[in-house]
């Protein structure tokens, strides 16, 4: 008896899994091949890197906030203390619009970076002329 019910619950063990699994077609092997072969994975991840490439292409028209100081102190005396900082913000065109402001004051200050005492403030547009002419480096990676 012991004999019977041991080789009745391994029949039931062995040959109950075996019941529930069907036939598998063409459509379903090629979509279990798509969803897990390493080439596949590796396209996936390909059409990732080129989004991220257009994000990175685009960032390159982002404004940009940034400040310069420079400073020079010998012997106790400062001579120079010269600082600009400013917004630049690029267009998709080949034109660049940018504000700032830029001070400096020292003892042994060069003549030409000599500014008024409040500052300058600047505000202008840049347009290389025959400098990329009809695209650039930024102009071409967002293509």
């Amino acid at each position: 008896m012991m004999r019977i019910s041991a080789v009745l619950f391994l029949f039931l063990v062995v040959a109950g899994p075996a019941v529930g699994q069907g036939v598998l077609d063409e459509d379903k092997y090629f979509e279990l091949v798509l969803q897990n072969h390493p080439k596949s994975l590796q396209s996936a991840l390909y059409n990732e890197q080129a989004d991220f490439a257009l994000r990175a292409a685009k960032g390159a028209f982002d404004p940009v906030l940034a400040a310069d100081w420079a400073t020079k102190q010998f012997d106790g005396k400062q001579y120079y203390s010269i600082g600009n900082s400013g917004l630049k913000v690029p267009t998709r065109f080949v034109l660049a619009f940018q504000a700032g402001f830029l001070w400096s004051d020292g003892v042994y200050l060069n003549p030409q970076r000599t500014l008024p005492d409040a500052g300058q403030a600047l505000l202008g547009a840049e347009l290389p002329l025959l400098n990329g002419l009809f695209t650039d480096a930024k102009r071409t990676d967002l293509r």
